[in-house]
């Protein structure tokens, strides 16, 4: 057995998830690569620079990608919700000064 090999196996007896680099993680949530880079760097989205690129974890931005979705159709729905004119809400009457 070669030391990959090893190493092969005991990955994969971890379940442990190989991470991907920019331009293998950006198409899945259809981005440019630069762009999932500049959100990394800024904090925006999970994940790690242990070297020279960016590394992610598909599972991780799944997960991210879903809070994300759930949290703007939250704001869409709360906007929604608040009064306005156009749903029937009672103006106050301004006096008119003189």
């Amino acid at each position: 057995m070669t030391a990959k090999t090893v190493t092969s196996e005991l990955i994969n007896s971890l379940n442990f998830e190989q991470p991907v680099n920019s331009r293998t993680a950006a198409p899945l949530l259809g981005l440019h690569y630069k762009t999932l880079e500049r959100m990394a760097r800024n904090g925006d989205v999970p994940a790690a620079r242990p070297g020279r690129e960016w590394l992610f974890r598909v599972s991780v931005l799944s997960v991210w990608f879903d809070k994300e979705l759930h949290a703007n159709v939250s704001d869409s729905t709360n906007l929604s919700e608040q009064k306005s004119p156009e749903n029937n809400e009672e103006i106050p009457e301004q006096n008119p000064k003189g």
